[in-house]
């Protein structure tokens, strides 16, 4: 059980970090071409 737990959280911090990873992208594309 605890197992499942571990890989469960792992899932979630991945598809967070995924997340989070697509809005910075968008960000820096925004101020890039901004800055062009």
């Amino acid at each position: 059980m605890r197992g499942v737990v571990v890989v469960g959280l792992r899932e979630n911090t991945i598809a967070w970090a995924r997340l989070y990873m697509e809005q910075l992208a968008q960000v820096l594309q925004a101020d890039i071409l901004k800055a062009v």
